[in-house]
């Protein structure tokens, strides 16, 4: 069996036929009867990837023409396909991995838990909707789930395959004018350190924030800064401070191929460009790492991945082995310690974060000491001793815990060289955790049981 998008055939002299798809290259010597796939070239578009919390080592990927599919590069030939159609958007329950949502082309969206199949109705049929429609499991509610067509929806998991749906927003585009496809949500995400509040961009230019309350109306508040009708590509709230946002466009259509990503520290009264010396491309992506302080930020575009590690006074191409491709999506994968892309033509892609941790800052020999974080007892259900080699002692440390998603679930500031923080409460698995001593990050691994 071939794929069914066939685009170059070609004849040998001893009578073989090659046959180039969206699945690859095929080959025939007994005229068409049957087919072998004779390459194994990572080539797919990748529009969105994620990876399973409770398994790290498995990627996803939604592929053009090739579904959602799951694995890891140790057995590339092993790789499940989990849906069909166009793949997009895949969010996998962190704490039930049998639990999973995947999505096909239009915001067409499938709930999938272990061998049942509930297609999610969240639209009326007249919804306008996004190629790539957004839509997000909440990471301080897995309960919750939000999706944007051109107004914004909001489900409940009431138990039993249930979700309560309904509608949070009117709409959120400049309305349906012609062509009304193209009025649509384009990006959709909540802050990682407030419940509820949303984040969104539409295809023609509008960005705005409200608060959501499953009690109360969503209050919106429109950015009047973005008064031009460029499509927002990406729209996220700062992991370090409640009222910075980010904002990246592109502005193809209009003829203009500058770098566009913007900063408000003030829930959008006001923006700078952080665009500094960033090649003249769209964004289609934004992730600021947590626990820097919004220094170190990655940017997805048309030639690859970008990084600054001083808020966008300075970016630099992010690699040196991956080609000149467009890369559409970036995800932390926290217990790797590594930076996941979905390419559109060289599939899924990782690099270690190490390589950027470790030169953010020139004085390397304070960083000689690598991981030296101690944990006691560890694993631990109550009462965790954080301790390091202190290099400063005069100077105060601040320490970071993550869980998986990269969510900062506990932060303080000590003296000395070690600390206490107690675990009862949280649900059992694995946290990151991070120390910062003026220019020196160490590191360590705490698993709560």
């Amino acid at each position: 069996e071939v794929h069914a998008d066939m685009h170059a055939m070609a004849f040998t002299p001893s009578g073989k036929i090659l046959l180039g798809t969206d699945g690859g290259m095929y080959r025939t010597e007994d005229n068409t009867l049957t087919w072998q796939d004779i390459e194994n070239i990572p080539t797919n578009q990748v529009y969105r990837t994620a990876y399973d919390q409770q398994n790290p080592d498995t990627y996803w990927g939604g592929l053009q023409d090739n579904g959602t599919t799951a694995g890891n590069a140790n057995d590339i030939n092993s790789w499940e396909r989990v849906w069909g159609g166009d793949g997009f958007t895949m969010q996998i329950n962190p704490q039930n991995s049998n639990s999973y949502f995947v999505s096909s082309q239009y915001g067409n969206i499938v709930k999938i838990t272990g061998s049942n199949y509930d297609y999610l109705n969240y639209q009326y049929a007249d919804d306008r909707t996004n190629w790539d429609t957004p839509y997000f499991l909440s990471n301080h509610d897995t309960l919750l789930s939000f999706y944007g067509t051109y107004r914004v929806y909001a489900g409940d998991d009431i138990g039993n395959g249930n979700i309560a749906i309904g509608t949070i927003s009117a709409d959120m585009t400049d309305g349906p004018i012609a062509p009304e496809k193209y009025h649509t949500i384009s990006t959709l995400s909540e802050s990682p350190i407030v419940p509820g509040l949303l984040f969104v961009g539409t295809t023609d230019g509008n960005v705005w924030y409200g608060q959501y309350d499953i009690f109360e109306p969503v209050s919106w508040n429109k950015i009047d800064q973005f008064g031009n009708d460029f499509n927002v590509t990406d729209v996220v709230g700062s992991p370090t401070d409640n009222t910075t946002i980010y904002v990246s466009e592109s502005a193809y259509m209009a003829n203009d191929f500058s770098a566009k990503i913007w900063k408000s520290t003030d829930m959008g009264d006001s923006w700078t460009s952080i665009a500094g010396d960033l090649p003249a491309l769209a964004i289609y992506k934004i992730l600021v790492l947590p626990g820097y302080d919004d220094q170190i930020i990655f940017v997805a575009n048309d030639a690859g991945v970008y990084v600054t590690k001083n808020a966008g006074v300075h970016w630099e191409r992010v690699g040196t082995n991956l080609p000149f491709v467009p890369v559409l999506d970036l995800v932390h994968n926290v217990a790797n310690n590594e930076l996941v892309a979905a390419t559109f033509g060289r599939s899924i892609q990782t690099y270690s974060l190490s390589n950027i941790l470790a030169t953010n800052n020139p004085q390397t020999e304070a960083r000689k000491f690598g991981n030296n974080v101690q944990l006691s007892p560890n694993p631990a259900s109550d009462l965790v001793t954080i301790s390091f080699r202190k290099i400063e002692m005069n100077r105060t440390a601040t320490l970071v815990i993550l869980d998986l998603s990269g969510k900062v679930v506990h932060e303080e500031k000590f003296d000395g060289n070690s600390t206490q923080v107690r675990v009862a409460d949280w649900p059992k698995g694995t946290y990151p955790v991070f120390i910062k001593e003026r220019h020196r990050i160490s590191r360590g691994k705490l698993i709560v049981q």
